[in-house]
């Protein structure tokens, strides 16, 4: 292992657990595991992203401040999958890059 910490785990917090995993799921392509709670595990490399339910527990879900990367061999298949979900970005994240997808919302609300 790299001298220096390394990044484990990722939370993405929906106010749907079901509806929320259904679309990280199709979106990525990747299948994940339940975990006890309100929790969802996707591997991502070396990477968990954890989508995570905190209504269940009585609180508010809360967006993250910032966007999420991904490295992915086969861009273009993302994208297509990204533009048939109807969750392209049309903003300009940085001098003319578009962003690869973007939720309407921060936090899935199941509409």
């Amino acid at each position: 292992m790299a001298e220096g910490p390394t990044l484990f785990r990722v939370t993405l917090q929906v106010s749907d657990l079901v509806e929320g995993v259904r679309f990280y799921e199709s979106l990525l392509g990747a299948k994940g595991r339940a975990i006890h709670g309100a929790r969802h595990y996707i591997d991502c490399g070396p990477v968990i992203l954890t989508i995570l339910d905190p209504t269940q527990g009585g609180e508010p879900a809360q967006p993250i401040p910032d966007y999420v990367y991904f490295a992915v061999e086969g861009i273009e298949r993302y994208h297509a999958r990204a533009r048939d979900m109807n969750c392209l970005s049309t903003e300009d994240i940085h001098e003319g890059v578009k962003a690869f997808f973007e939720k309407r919302e921060p936090v899935w609300t199941g509409r």
